[in-house]
């Protein structure tokens, strides 16, 4: 028989925010990069490119995952903000393709 308490931790809200600043991170790395002249390694632009979809599927799987409550709110604005972050990369493609 176990005594502990089913569901996820109280972390799970934390994550999900700053899984969509991570989003949001994302989306300006890859600006930074095609709009400036900024020449970085191969490696460490493919590292920051990686931001964008690590954090807006982390903030999604957040979301799905918070508790009711404050855990919950924080892990929706998480998602807001990787909507945002998606949003804006199709905002910067349609911006370089015209």
């Amino acid at each position: 028989m176990t005594t502990g308490t089913r569901g996820t931790a109280p972390l799970t809200g934390t994550v999900g925010l700053v899984s969509g600043v991570l989003a949001l991170a994302g989306v300006g790395w890859i600006a930074l990069l095609t709009f400036s002249s900024l020449d970085v390694a191969e490696g460490l632009r493919i590292a920051g490119s990686w931001l964008l979809p690590l954090g807006a599927a982390a903030a999604v799987g957040a979301a799905v995952l918070a508790r009711p409550g404050r855990d919950r709110s924080r892990a929706l604005v998480g998602l807001a903000l990787a909507g945002v972050a998606v949003l804006g990369l199709v905002a910067m493609l349609v911006a370089v393709d015209a």
